[in-house]
């Protein structure tokens, strides 16, 4: 397992060019024309490999092997999700509906929260976990639950929704940042993005991400997005790969943060917004670059 400390929180975007990396500050200012946004010309930066200079921004990379004891407990079948304290990491496995906690060592210690329908089980499929070291907080996040635990594992309560996720983040009190569950028409069903209350409440919504190229009615979002949460500004960073727009989701407010100039293709435009085509579902192994799109 590879951690990677960032300051500016941990990036997910498969960024090509520095500039980029300080657009995200951006996304604490306040609300500004789109002509004024800031600029990262992504396609540029991807033809000029020399020109990337990242260590400025990486503190470190640390390699933390995850102990595998007599304890059955301690197998995983992979990470597909995790989070990190100054004491713990928690791991969510591939296959197994359960969080595993180990040390910073990657020490074992024991599996710390079940799936189940007992006190303090969670049950359905998690897309995404969160720590909240500085509240004492670890959320779990399902398609349209939250179940809130301690650091410790200790049950706090759940929540229920009736929107539909694919994404989501705790940004502060009484405050989620959701990303609506893809292949779901924005007249559907599919809210963009959202933030919302606690108990669902809508703060503000964004689904206008339309394209003259393709129908309203086919059009929501497919696989072609990406995201980051920052702890720093408690806030959340989103791309689609039918606009060049980044979206910061806040306390208050869904705000444009910066522009990366991808110059995507008609093509990519349609294929990044036609709900009806499942072609994004499949992995092309001929091909293993990534796209712009998932920028």
């Amino acid at each position: 397992m590879v951690m990677k400390s960032v300051k500016l929180a941990s990036i997910l975007f498969y960024l090509n060019s520095v500039f980029v990396v300080s657009c995200f500050v951006s996304c604490g200012s306040s609300p500004t024309e789109a002509s004024s946004l800031l600029t990262a010309d992504i396609r540029g930066g991807m033809d000029k490999p020399g020109l990337l200079e990242l260590g400025d921004e990486i503190k470190g990379v640390t390699f933390v092997p995850l102990e595998v004891t007599t304890d059955d407990a301690s197998l995983i079948d992979g990470v597909y999700d995790y989070a990190v304290t100054d004491r713990y990491i928690y791991v969510l496995p591939v296959k197994e509906p359960r969080i595993v906690l180990f040390d910073r060592q990657g020490r074992f210690i024991r599996t710390l929260v079940k799936e189940g329908q007992g006190p303090g089980e969670f049950s359905g499929i998690l897309p995404c976990i969160q720590v909240d070291e500085r509240n004492d907080r670890l959320f779990l996040f399902s398609n349209n639950r939250v179940w809130e635990y301690t650091l410790e594992g200790e049950f706090i309560g759940q929540s229920t929704h009736e929107y539909s996720v694919i994404y989501m983040r705790h940004i502060g009190k009484d405050r989620f940042a959701a990303i609506s569950f893809p292949f779901q028409p924005f007249n559907g069903g599919g809210f963009g993005l959202g933030l919302f209350s606690r108990k669902g409440d809508t703060i503000a919504i964004k689904n206008d991400f339309y394209s003259f190229l393709l129908p309203h009615e086919k059009s929501g979002f497919t696989t072609s997005i990406a995201s980051a949460y920052s702890d720093a500004q408690n806030s959340v960073l989103f791309k689609t790969g039918s606009n060049d727009t980044v979206f910061c989701i806040s306390a208050d407010r869904i705000s444009a943060a910066c522009v990366l100039d991808l110059k995507n293709s008609d093509a990519e435009v349609i294929r990044s917004l036609d709900v009806t085509d499942m072609s994004n579902l499949r992995i092309e192994k001929k091909d293993p670059r990534i796209s712009l799109c998932k920028i």
